[in-house]
């Protein structure tokens, strides 16, 4: 079963790269612009997934997918990478069959000469952990120093 949170992020990657989602059968699609900010997730996207939440996911699917938001928060679907270009994809795990990947009626992706679609990045953890990790290889390098000597 995917997650709220999961189904989040699946979004998210698939509106970088300029999908829609259809609402209510397509009575109105929305993008969010910008989809994150800093290290979360926008206004506009977080509007959009109260839009989609208001009606429970029932008739709101991604451009280019038959299942709807709300198959996916059930327990008969699963997020996962696809094959091809590593973006997450619905997958039914009742009865897995080849999905089609959103991705295939994007003709310049995959493209590993542009930026991929990604989750909010929390700066403050991202640097704590890297100045973790530099610290500890310092004190091993000195320690190494020290016993050589």
């Amino acid at each position: 079963m995917a997650s709220p949170r999961e189904v989040q992020n699946y979004l998210a990657y698939w509106f970088q790269l300029g999908k829609s989602v259809h609402i209510s059968n397509g009575r109105t699609t929305e993008r969010p612009i910008p989809v994150l900010e800093g290290h979360q997730f926008s206004r506009a996207f977080q509007d959009c997934w109260q839009d989609i939440m208001a009606v429970g996911g029932r008739d709101c699917y991604l451009d280019g997918t038959t299942e709807t938001i709300e198959q996916l928060l059930s327990s008969r679907w699963e997020i996962t990478d696809c094959a091809r270009c590593s973006i997450p994809v619905a997958m039914s795990n009742l009865m897995p069959v080849a999905q089609l990947c959103p991705c295939g009626d994007i003709d310049t992706w995959p493209n590993d000469d542009l930026p991929a679609p990604h989750m909010p990045i929390n700066n403050s953890k991202h640097f704590s952990r890297l100045k973790t990790r530099l610290n500890a290889s310092h004190q091993k390098s000195t320690k190494n120093n020290l016993d050589k000597a």
